[in-house]
């Protein structure tokens, strides 16, 4: 299913909440707080027919701080989604961690 998402339909997602597994105990929810393309290409399918590269941010609570690796994203339109993300810092609202999609 990652292969048919594309950034516009993340962009519309922008503010949603995710519920982020870790564990079997773990479970934090997550804000999508940025969505953006990878480079000054646009979010239409490039020539070659694959999408164009886009990145996800989310913003999840400061603690516990979560290592990257791949985590079951849950969302109530999108499903459930099988992401590789990693933590970029920490901002005023919590732990940011990135997806990038290529």
């Amino acid at each position: 299913m990652l292969e048919s998402l594309d950034l516009a339909i993340f962009i519309r997602h922008v503010g949603d909440v995710f519920r982020l597994t870790a564990d079997e105990t773990t479970t934090v929810e997550a804000r999508l707080i940025e969505a953006t393309p990878s480079s000054a290409a646009s979010a239409s399918l490039p020539p070659n027919g694959r999408r164009a590269p886009f990145s996800l941010v989310f913003e999840g609570p400061g603690s516990p701080v979560l290592p990257q690796r791949i985590y079951r994203l849950e969302h109530p339109e999108l499903g459930a989604l099988d992401v590789f993300l990693v933590p970029i810092g920490h901002d005023a609202g919590g732990m940011r961690y990135e997806a990038v999609f290529n």
